[in-house]
């Protein structure tokens, strides 16, 4: 399962290739992360800028022909993106020319389909809900529910899409007070038996990981300029320490960044990850802890220490 977002970082050069204008004069250089998220630590695999002549629904098509020749056809069988991503054109390209399954966020950008998803499904009640697990966290309780509709026909211009998906995600008290309640609807080429409910929530809930494990790993509050949700952990403060501000140098920083992030995630989330046989989470390794580890060993680590590391034997890729 391949996720794919959009990511921005403010610069106050324009180079007239890469620099775009977002909200109230901020000028931004945009970069469509692509993360395989079905992998145990959701490594960054491919990054694309955003030329300012286009944006993020535009620039999709050369995201997917740069990982047609990376990859092959073999890396991933299910592309999900947000919904600025989201329209027929794209929705077919993966269909049609790509042949992946596909799952697109709908809002107010496409409201006739998202008018349709939600005449179909909005009025729905929890009991009628096709799959709603639970899980506690903390003092609280959070629940997601799905509900789905077949569309074998397809939806007006969508004569590709086969199910259209409304989640909820509630909070609530231990006592079952509701704390917040968030729906949201989405299409997918999936046809209805493709995957149980369960399944499908959880690629709903694994799409998030390019941001959580991507993106707010790297980023710092500021972020949230470039309309990023805010939240969650920022150890490498991409924003607040960008280096440089030419874009296209810019660029090539977020680049080396995103492969430090792999290196990083696959140490806390693989290497270093709590073993347990309970249902019960086990806290990962903080990142204070895990980066002043890493700050040790670059200043202290000496050449004969060094000589001859490997990856782990369970990590280790065998050549073909």
């Amino acid at each position: 399962m391949l996720a794919i977002d959009g990511h921005c970082q403010v610069t106050d050069i324009d180079d007239g290739v890469f620099a775009q204008r977002q909200g109230e004069g901020h000028l931004v250089v945009r970069l469509m992360t692509c993360s395989l998220v079905s992998a145990a630590a959701a490594p960054i695999v491919h990054v694309t800028p955003v030329p300012r002549e286009t944006n993020e629904m535009g620039v999709l098509p050369q995201v997917m022909q740069a990982l047609r020749a990376a990859y092959g056809d073999e890396l991933f069988r299910l592309v999900t993106a947000d919904a600025g991503m989201a329209s027929e054109a794209n929705a077919r390209l993966l269909h049609e020319e790509m042949r992946v399954g596909s799952l697109f966020a709908l809002e107010e950008n496409l409201p006739d389909l998202l008018s349709h998803a939600e005449g179909l499904l909005g009025h729905l009640p929890h009991a009628l809900a096709q799959g709603h697990p639970r899980e506690r966290i903390g003092q609280f309780r959070h629940v997601r529910r799905i509900w789905l509709a077949r569309e074998d026909e397809g939806v007006n211009a969508w004569t590709h899409a086969r199910t259209v998906l409304r989640v909820e995600y509630q909070v609530t008290t231990l006592d079952g007070d509701v704390k917040s309640t968030l729906n949201r609807y989405f299409v997918s080429n999936e046809r209805a038996g493709r995957f149980t409910p369960e399944q499908r929530l959880a690629v709903v809930r694994a799409h998030w990981r390019v941001e959580n494990d991507g993106h707010k790993t790297l980023d710092a509050p500021r972020s949230r300029l470039c309309g990023d949700e805010g939240g969650g952990d920022v150890p490498l403060g991409e924003d607040d320490h960008p280096w440089i501000r030419d874009p296209r140098g810019m660029l090539v920083l977020q680049v080396l960044r995103r492969i430090a992030c792999n290196a990083l995630n696959t140490l806390r989330l693989v290497t270093l990850r709590p073993r347990t046989k309970s249902s019960h989470r086990k806290r990962l390794v903080e990142w204070s802890y895990l980066l002043g580890a890493l700050r040790r060993a670059l200043l202290a680590a000496a050449e004969h220490q060094l000589a001859g590391l490997r990856w782990p034997p369970e990590l280790a890729v065998t050549p073909a």
